[in-house]
C-alpha cells in the first residue's frame, strides 16, 4: 500500500492541464501518508477490530484480514519451500508489483532453493 501511495503521487505531479492542478492541490505525499497512518492505527487498534468503518459507516473494511496480510512473511515462505523450477514474470506496466524484482538475481536471492530459474518483463503488460 505505500508503494501504492508512493506511486499515485508521482503519477499526479508528472500529470499536466487544468484537472490535474486540482488533483495536484487535492493529492499530496503527506495527505496520502497521513491516511495510510490513521488507517493503519485503525486496523491495529487495541481491541483489534473485525472490520473498520469509513464514510460514516457506509463503507466497511476487513480490518482482521489486513493484520494476517502484513503479518505474512512471503520472503521467508520462498526461501523455505520452492526447491523447483521457477518462471518469474512482471508486466513492466503492472500497478501493484515493482518490476526491478524481476530481475535475475533479486529473484534468485528471493528463491534460494530454485533448481533453475528464468525471468521475463514484457513491455505493455500490466496484471
Amino acid at each position: 500500500m505505500a508503494l501504492q501511495c508512493e506511486t499515485l503521487t508521482k503519477e499526479v505531479q508528472e500529470m499536466l492541464g487544468p484537472t490535474e492542478w486540482i488533483l495536484r492541490k487535492l493529492i499530496t505525499k503527506e495527505k496520502l501518508e497521513k491516511q495510510y497512518t490513521d488507517y493503519l492505527t485503525k486496523v491495529n487498534a487495541p481491541n483489534e477490530p473485525d472490520f473498520i468503518s469509513f464514510q460514516c459507516g457506509l463503507s466497511k473494511q476487513p480490518a482482521k484480514w489486513l493484520r494476517e496480510h502484513i503479518a505474512y512473511d512471503v520472503d521467508d515462505l520462498l526461501a523455505k519451500f520452492i526447491s523447483c523450477y521457477c518462471l518469474v514474470i512482471t508486466g513492466q506496466k503492472y500497478f501493484q508489483v515493482r518490476s526491478e524484482f524481476c530481475d535475475l538475481e533479486k529473484a534468485g536471492a528471493l528463491v534460494t532453493n530454485a533448481k533453475s530459474m528464468e525471468v521475463h518483463r514484457p513491455v505493455n503488460l500490466t496484471h
